[in-house]
């Protein structure tokens, strides 16, 4: 234990005679204290949260981005199935009337 503290007070010269008015060690401030353990509030966690925060909303819009995707790529496909019978209908027709037509035509030439 009187290691850690003649650390702190080696620390605390050094910081003296480089010019500097507070100590490595005091850099961390202390939002609240108990006497089992203390808490301290580390600067990064504020920036961690805010960090978190905004990969938080990139994913919901990433996530809401994918849900509009997928309802157009259905209706592409419903619009896509629906042209797709609409000629496979009117090719059909079409190959009917022909058909009727050169028919008409060859039973019309045998008279």
């Amino acid at each position: 234990m009187a290691s850690i503290n003649l650390s702190k007070v080696v620390k605390v010269f050094k910081s003296v005679s480089n010019g500097s008015s507070t100590p490595s060690f005091v850099e961390n401030c202390r939002a609240f204290v108990t006497a089992s353990k203390p808490l301290q509030k580390n600067r990064s966690d504020e920036k961690v949260e805010e960090t978190c925060d905004q990969v938080t909303q990139a994913a919901d819009a990433v996530k809401k981005g994918a849900t509009q995707i997928t309802n157009m790529t259905k209706d592409v496909r419903g619009k896509v199935t629906e042209a797709a019978d609409t000629i496979t209908q009117k090719t059909k027709d079409d190959v009917v009337d022909v058909a009727g037509k050169k028919l008409k035509q060859t039973v019309v030439d045998e008279k």
